[in-house]
């Protein structure tokens, strides 16, 4: 969640308390006591996250920091990568270039092979540290997600889909 949020600037944080959460009158809240728990990062909450299950520890029962991908790993890593690709597309297509952290060499209208190639490159670079080449295959399987996520939602979608790839790519979450 540190390299993710240092690439992106996404914090993943659980949706806002509920309207009431301390209402005295509420049935459930004289049961349970408050239901407001304010904000929770969930990868680094034991209780309320998915800390643990990222293979994190707990300091009760898993005291083991888990260091290869399980089904589970891999899953809440899928989650992770698609909110903050999903954040960091938006908000890089909508900044002006020198403010963006992943998406400098492209605009929101950019069809052209050659940037876009460029761009993917440089990802590679960033997120992975894996020099490749933009005419390489690595690149080819990236500008097809790209211009298939474009065709079907737009520069933010096509950017969305390829950096959520990347970001929970092994040697991203493994490094």
């Amino acid at each position: 969640a540190r390299a993710v949020e240092d690439l992106t600037g996404f914090r993943w944080f659980a949706a806002a308390d509920p309207v009431g959460c301390g209402d005295r009158s509420d049935p459930s809240v004289q049961r349970f006591g408050s239901l407001c728990w304010g904000d929770v990062d969930l990868s680094d909450s034991d209780v309320f996250g998915f800390r643990a299950m990222a293979g994190g520890v707990d300091g009760k029962v898993i005291l083991e920091p888990t260091r290869t991908m399980t089904p589970t790993r891999s899953m809440v890593t899928a989650e992770l990568a698609a909110n903050a690709a999903g954040y960091v597309a938006a908000r890089d297509l909508a900044a002006p270039a020198a403010e963006r952290r992943l998406l400098r060499w492209v605009e929101a209208d950019t069809d052209a092979e050659d940037p876009l190639r460029a761009q993917l490159a440089w990802l590679h670079a960033r997120i992975l540290a894996e020099a490749v080449s933009p005419g390489g295959p690595e690149v080819s399987d990236d500008l097809a997600l790209y211009r298939l996520g474009a065709a079907n939602g737009g520069a933010v979608r096509g950017w969305s889909l390829v950096l959520t790839a990347l970001l929970q790519d092994p040697r991203m979450v493994l490094y």
